[in-house]
């Protein structure tokens, strides 16, 4: 089981780890697990635009891991709810995920847990920012593709300095439809200058000429305000140039939005109710799920309004988590240090009646057993908020909605502010007579009766379980809640598997330049006019990238050839291994495009042989960290190590236009032996032409550009022997 972050840093990179992740987490005092700002149970977490506004505007929230779509809701725009005068609009979108873990030491034992992402955008407000995107008429991020000076104020001398910025800076326009554009000359010429916000500062290349200082000027306009030239005048003219020197960021419909199960091309369902597809949708970890939904809501009885853009993320399961699995959430720690608690009968409200939050108190707080008054109970959970994480509870869910329950929760939350505020009006009456007698008590009365009303009727809107078929989906009340974080730690039960790069994708080119989506692929007839069968998979990849070992394996050969360049090939000949990546072999569809088709396993295949990985066109060899020397022929590497780079060696000897590695997989590497080979679709989750991104097809047809010289640069490799 792959996991992922549900989002991502602002640039599009994943978190290096769930400490950093959780840096923004503590920028946020609401929706933390367990307990709530509004002193009540809480069953996730919340990321929202204050700490994450980009998951709202062009990076969206993302699956935690392997599983399938079983429930959603859907609707073109928000509901929305009045209250005395204020009108209010919210989400109520959300997608399930069910996924089943497998116990690595037992394969006939797994569990099944749920992940829930709750408030997702409306389609209507994905649809309208992607619409006024391509029409340019809005634009609220950019990205520099290429270095570009901003300056400052254009009405003060901040104007004069300039400052580089470096490809990858990413900038938020405080007027989208750059209206109120500033003419300021600058050198020789007159620009339009837009009033800009620093959000990311990109990174300039270690060749860059004086990198550091440019670096250190560019990193100190973050988060502060810039002014950038937009438009050059040409005479009375103006040549509107971001184009050329950012790429507009934006969204893109979830892909789960336009298909309902793998079978049939379907649009969702998109009119506000909850539903079960026929067919389950497969979601990788980190497939595109959708972006924060806005959030209005009551901050009190008087009806003043507050609003966010939020996802709420929740991790559950009907049954008690096993052994196995709170191992896997450990990090695959024996010693696993969660407390698993029953709540079942907790009213969600924190006071010291309820025994629930009691029981967690003593359990991860064991040097106090006395007795605790409710502003007490209340000041330990603020203060544990990390210990909390290791809490693993039953408790009635907040989707699961029972007139009583509900009523029993909110009321007393309801009551606890009514509370506050008629002590405040109590305060200005010497008497309880004098303040009873007064117009206040029956004034709030009714204000808190239509309070608690309208909060009902909102969490009912919200609420979803009971309008499930429980004979097609089997949510229980009562569910046993995780951190939904924890998920990330599970190693156990993955793929013994590592891409070869980071995000591998398809070669759409040509090494002459010229597009061609299908020549990269594994097939006898994938080159029949003009190479004839390909054998690999050719992965792009810009030249210098790193190339990792996809298993544990032993370097088999080194060498270098003409035809495929720098070469390094691994072997795996531990049979239980050797099993296991095979087993977990990914569900691979041979790939039809126009007349020519996908080979997918040589008829000479036998695992009992091992299995062969090889690597073609590398640029350098890394070093042995044992040794210090370059990896050589018997010495062992491990799945994910970095073993090399990759290069255009043996490409063409006038260059090529799409560098790439060539990625095969077979059971007896022989170089012209097409029998043994296996089409590595069934292990590498790469991406075909139509799957890529729009920037991801950009940056392959700007790379196209750029010749890359053959063996120019490329040191060859030594040959190294053929062990086995």
């Amino acid at each position: 089981m792959k996991t992922a972050f549900p989002i991502c840093q602002v640039d599009g990179s994943q978190f290096n780890d769930v400490s950093a992740l959780k840096v923004l987490l503590n920028g946020q005092t609401s929706g933390r697990y367990i307990i709530s700002k509004g002193r009540g149970w809480h069953g996730g977490i919340h990321f929202n635009n204050r700490i994450a506004f980009w998951a709202q505007h062009f990076q969206p929230v993302q699956a935690m891991a392997d599983g399938e779509l079983v429930a959603y809701r859907m609707a073109e725009e928000y509901p929305t709810t009045q209250y005395l005068e204020t009108t209010s609009s919210y989400s109520n979108n959300f997608c399930l995920l069910r996924h089943t873990f497998q116990n690595p030491d037992n394969e006939d034992e797994s569990y099944t847990f749920y992940s829930l992402y709750m408030h997702l955008q409306s389609q209507k407000e994905i649809q309208d920012s992607i619409t006024a995107a391509e029409s340019v008429s809005e634009i609220h991020y950019i990205r520099l593709t290429q270095t570009w000076y901003v300056r400052g104020n254009v009405t003060t001398t901040d104007f004069d300095t300039k400052t580089l910025m470096p490809v990858g800076t990413v900038i938020q326009l405080t007027d989208p439809s750059r209206a109120s554009v500033t003419k300021k000359k600058a050198g020789t010429k007159f620009w339009d200058f837009l009033k800009c916000k620093v959000v990311q500062v990109g990174k300039f290349a270690d060749n860059e000429r004086d990198r550091v200082s440019k670096q250190s000027a560019a990193d100190q306009k973050l988060d502060q305000e810039i002014w950038l030239s937009v438009s050059k005048y040409n005479g009375e003219t103006a040549e509107y140039c971001l184009p050329a020197l950012a790429d507009v960021l934006t969204k893109q419909m979830p892909p789960w939005h336009t298909k309902n199960g793998p079978e049939n091309n379907l649009p969702i369902v998109a009119d506000g109710t909850v539903q079960v597809p026929e067919l389950p949708m497969n979601i990788k970890a980190g497939e595109h799920l959708g972006y924060l939904g806005k959030y209005e809501y009551l901050k009190n009885a008087q009806g003043n309004i507050d609003q966010e853009y939020r996802v709420h993320l929740e991790v559950f399961s009907n049954d008690r988590p096993p052994e196995y699995f709170l191992k896997a959430l450990a990090g695959g720690q024996e010693e696993h240090g969660f407390q698993v608690i029953d709540g079942s009968s907790s009213t969600g409200v924190m006071e010291p009646a309820n025994t629930f939050f009691n029981d967690i108190r003593r359990a991860i707080d064991t040097d106090n057993d006395g007795q605790i008054s409710e502003n007490e109970l209340v000041a330990f959970y603020q203060a544990a908020t990390n210990r909390l994480e290791k809490v693993i509870a039953k408790h009635p869910s907040e989707w699961y909605f029972k007139e009583d329950e509900l009523a029993i929760k909110y009321k007393k939350l309801i009551e606890k502010g009514r509370e506050i505020q008629e002590n405040k009006l109590r305060s200005y009456y010497q008497s309880e007579e004098g303040y009873q007698n007064s117009p206040y008590p029956e004034m709030i009365e009714s204000i808190y009766s239509q309070f608690i009303n309208h909060e009902q009727q909102r969490i009912e809107n919200i609420t979803w379980i009971q309008q499930i078929d429980l004979n097609v989906l089997n949510i229980e009340s009562r569910v046993w809640h995780i951190w939904p974080l924890s998920i990330s730690n599970i190693k156990d039960g993955e793929r013994h598997w590592h891409e070869p790069i980071l995000n591998p994708m398809s070669t759409n080119h040509y090494q002459s330049g010229g597009k061609c989506i299908y020549w990269g692929l594994f097939g006898d007839d994938i080159r029949k006019e003009r190479a004839g069968a390909h054998r690999g998979l050719d992965i792009f990849a810009e030249v210098g990238t790193n190339v990792y070992a996809c298993v544990d394996a032993e370097i088999q050969h080194t060498r270098h050839s003409n035809s495929n360049g720098n070469l390094i090939v691994l072997r795996v000949t531990d049979k239980k291994l050797v099993q296991r990546i095979w087993n977990e072999r990914l569900d691979y569809k041979v790939h039809e495009l126009s007349d020519r088709s996908e080979g997918t396993i040589g008829k000479d295949v036998n695992i009992d042989n091992g299995l062969r990985f090889a690597y073609m066109h590398l640029k350098s060899i890394e070093n042995n960290p044992e040794t210090g020397m370059p990896l050589k022929v018997g010495d062992k590497v491990t799945k994910g190590q970095i073993i090399a780079k990759s290069g255009v060696s043996g490409t063409k000897s006038d260059g090529t236009c799409a560098p790439h590695l060539h990625f095969e997989v077979s059971t007896r590497h022989q170089y012209f032996d097409s029998h043994t080979k296996i089409n590595p679709g069934y292990f590498v989750d790469f991406k075909y032409y139509e799957q890529q991104s729009d920037s991801e097809k950009k940056w392959q047809l700007d790379i196209s550009k750029t010749r890359y010289k053959g063996h120019i640069g490329d040191k060859k490799f030594p040959e190294d022997g053929f062990n086995g």
